[in-house]
């Protein structure tokens, strides 16, 4: 246009700077020529940018520089332009393409996110169809490492209805070589709906650090729609006969939240609108001096349309409000380190250093992290429980209340849709003790309709139930805390372990006081029996009796009960639990009960041997239902017991040690030698003696002992005598730990037991054979042990 201009400078009007040429057309066959004048206004094709030159800074990997551009077209003409040949961390907003118009000038927001860390030097093309013009903007970028790697920078949260709980988390790891502490800020705007935990930590090297953001919108007034044709009175009798009162009361809630909905909606629209066109969003996402866009030091709510939820054609009414969607953007501060004062350059005043490289100090730095939240209403009801006091999250409380344990209760929760659409529901599995269980199927409820989900809660054990069941809805989660307590009708019982009766000679009895006490506000009645009662006799009759066996206890109070042992023949050998069983204390009429188990044991002579290997475990294992009389002859339950015509000539006792060992090491275990007392525990009885033979050589020198080779038992007393395996630190050859195998070890003792009442038939005492065994591991072998084969 200025070369034109110049050459036809002759030509130009200087009134309007047009472009004036005079024609003079003769025509053929015409007398009178046609004059007229061509006009030309040129114009240029130019465009200026501002500033002529982008500076991105230095920019965290991970975020986003966003810079703005101004575009002026200069021509008299619409310019229709587009930037080509994009990089791919650049992006131009709104868009890449547009119009200019005449001496217009627009604003265009250039971002940069780098994909390395390093400096970058590039160049926009843009080109405009108005002269095929083409422009290019240089670039400079500088890609930084921070010191802080966020797994992630934006956490999109899902759907929230108010008063209801997500989150989300990211992980913080401190990639430097120094530690670092960090503190996540949120914004005021955000302090009521968002939390982060930890806001505050400190790193060091190497290390990460797991970060969790919640979001719990608060609710607003909530005025649910009404189907065409449908009025308030019609909403207050769908109610059931028994719901009727709450039904009134909901449907005038909702005709006054209607007219107050009506009355402020235009007030709020305005508000709405203010927040939707403020600067607030804007300032935070540009950044002329490098900052990265998008990350603003605060946040930014805006309101979205949404889908109204609803499939009718509502004619009346105000319907659930929108979904609100919002974005808040988190500054991560980094605290300043040693050797961080020179910091000038860095984004957030980090010291200036080449690309990349990880410096030991550092100004206060600063990152961000991005959290998307969508909001909606809930139209799901409780309508018979009150909420939790104080939980910012919807909760609901249900108190069962105190029962007795055993005893069940069920309480039901009712839910209420109103909302247009079909809800469904699936609840969360108790806990997997079954205190607390759901009896009722859940189903979908239908829109503007009820469902009643009933809970039943029965205690186990006295104390204090709390457990939390949320119903998952599809429009809502709702949380439940569950309470009872478990009383006791119980009654307490002493001894608290196992009721040991004693030891008797056949015929005798022996006597155990147990005390039960009442421990509630009320008098009690009391049953005391038997079970489980285990007892190698001779006749079907139980040894075991209790004097009295029930009554009552006032509150507070406590009984005595005699438990009395009286058996006709002698039980298994060495062992602790002869004869055993059950003692049971019981409420009539309650599902409580105390439960002590019990024992007693029954010897052929004053002077016995006791604490050996109770085989009736292996035989129960083996599937053996079987009964071990005097003599040790297993003999089925239910038969009567013949006394043998050929006693065996010693008793056994099996003695197995508790743990293995390993050359060099040592075990030990114990047996009693004890004496009876006869005449119910009120005799005298008699001394009674023990001596145990000594071992062979060949046992001293794979290492048994005991401690004691005799002595003497006073009546109603015991004695132990331990026994000891301690095997040589070095293995002989041949055996098989040499070979680095285990093996058991075992030894047999022979003891005479004399004297007691009644005395043992032999003039020399009766023998027990005592067999110890104990399992031998192998040792280790030890590094670099043994020789090479060539």
């Amino acid at each position: 246009g200025a070369e034109t201009a110049g050459r036809c400078a002759k030509h130009v009007n200087p009134d309007t700077g047009a472009l004036e040429v005079s024609l003079h057309v003769q025509v053929p066959g015409q007398a009178v020529p046609v004059d007229f004048t061509l006009k030309a206004l040129l114009t240029t094709s130019d465009l200026t940018f501002a500033p002529p030159k982008l500076d991105f800074g230095s920019v965290y990997l991970g975020e986003t520089s966003v810079l703005t551009l101004r575009v002026t077209n200069h021509s008299l003409l619409l310019q229709q332009y587009g930037f080509v040949g994009l990089p791919k961390m650049v992006q131009v907003r709104p868009s890449p393409f547009g119009e200019i118009l005449s001496n217009e000038t627009i604003e265009l927001e250039v971002a940069y996110a780098p994909p390395v860390v390093a400096i970058t030097d590039f160049k926009l093309t843009l080109k405009s169809l108005l002269g095929g013009r083409v422009f290019h903007i240089p670039c400079k970028a500088r890609g930084v490492q921070p010191s802080l790697q966020l797994s992630a920078n934006l956490i999109s949260l899902p759907p929230t209805a108010e008063r209801e709980m997500s989150s989300g988390s990211i992980f913080v790891k401190n990639k430097s070589k120094h530690q670092e502490t960090f503190e996540i800020v949120v914004p005021a705007a955000a302090g009521r709906v968002l939390k982060v935990s930890p806001h505050v930590g400190v790193l060091a090297p190497g290390e990460r650090m797991r970060v969790q953001v919640e979001f719990c919108p608060e609710s607003t007034p909530y005025v649910p729609a009404m189907r065409s044709g449908v009025d308030v009175g019609a909403v207050a009798g769908a109610g059931e006969d028994e719901d009727e009162d709450m039904a009134k009361e909901t449907a005038a809630a909702v005709k006054a939240e209607k007219a107050e909905a009506e009355a402020g909606s235009d007030g709020q629209d305005g508000e709405d609108s203010k927040d939707n066109n403020g600067d607030g969003d804007r300032d935070g996402d540009r950044g002329g001096d490098g900052d990265r866009g998008g990350n603003g030091d605060g946040g930014h709510e805006s309101d979205r349309s949404g889908d109204g939820g609803g499939e009718e054609t509502l004619s009346s009414g105000v319907g659930a409000p929108e979904p609100k969607c919002a974005i808040w953007r988190l500054p991560l501060f980094i605290k300043a380190t040693d050797g961080g004062s020179d910091a000038t350059a860095l984004p957030g005043g980090g010291r200036e250093k080449e690309a990349g490289e990880a410096g030991q100090g550092h100004g206060t730095l600063v990152q961000h992290l991005e959290v998307r939240t969508v909001t909606h209403a809930s139209a799901v009801v409780v309508d018979n429980l009150p909420e939790l006091e104080g939980a910012k999250e919807m909760t609901y409380t249900l108190d069962f209340g105190p029962i007795a344990v055993g005893e069940q209760r069920v309480r039901g929760i009712i839910l209420r849709n109103l909302s247009e659409q079909v809800v469904d529901m699936c609840p969360t599995a108790p806990d997997h003790e079954g205190v607390f269980s759901i009896l009722t199927a859940f189903r979908a409820i239908e829109s503007h309709g009820k469902f009643v989900c009933k809970l039943n809660f029965t205690p186990h054990t006295v104390t204090k139930f709390c457990e939390l069941v949320t119903i998952h809805t599809s429009l809502r989660r709702l949380r439940f805390v569950l309470t009872g307590e478990g009383i006791s009708p119980a009654l307490d019982v002493e001894p608290a372990g196992v009721i040991d009766v004693g030891d008797v000679a056949p015929g005798d009895v022996s006597h155990q006081t147990m005390i039960v006490t009442n421990p509630t506000q009320f008098v009690l009645k009391y049953q005391v029996r038997f079970r489980d009662v285990v007892a190698p006799g001779s006749t079907a009759r139980s040894p075991f009796v209790c004097s009295p066996a029930g009554g009552a206890i006032d509150p507070g109070a406590s009984a005595s009960v005699t438990m009395s042992f009286s058996p006709d023949r002698a039980g298994r050998y060495g062992v602790a639990a002869q004869f055993t069983g059950i003692v049971v204390v019981s409420v009539p009429g309650l599902a409580a009960e105390t439960v002590r188990p019990m024992r007693a044991r029954c010897w052929a002579d004053g002077v016995y041997i006791v604490g050996g290997d109770d085989p009736a475990a292996a035989e129960a294992s083996a599937g053996t239902d079987a009964t071990v009389g005097a003599a040790g002859w297993l003999v089925p339950h239910g038969d009567v017991l013949r006394e043998s015509t050929s006693p065996p000539a010693f008793e056994a006792v099996n003695l197995t040690l508790p743990t293995s060992v390993r050359p060099g090491g040592s075990a030990a275990a114990a047996l009693e030698v004890g004496s009876l007392k006869g005449g119910g525990g009120e005799g005298k009885g008699a001394n009674g003696e023990w001596s145990f033979e000594d071992f062979d050589e060949e046992s001293r020198r794979r290492g048994w002992s005991y401690d004691a080779s005799k002595g003497t038992v006073e009546a109603g007393r015991r004695k132990s005598v331990t026994f000891t395996f301690a095997p040589p630190k070095e293995v002989q050859v041949g055996d098989l730990a040499y070979f680095g195998l285990g093996e058991w070890m075992q030894t047999v003792v022979v003891a005479r037991l004399k004297g007691g009442v009644p005395a043992p038939a032999e003039a020399e005492g009766r023998e027990v054979r005592v067999t110890v065994r104990c399992y031998l591991e192998p040792e280790a072998a030890a590094a670099g042990e043994g020789e090479d084969v060539p």
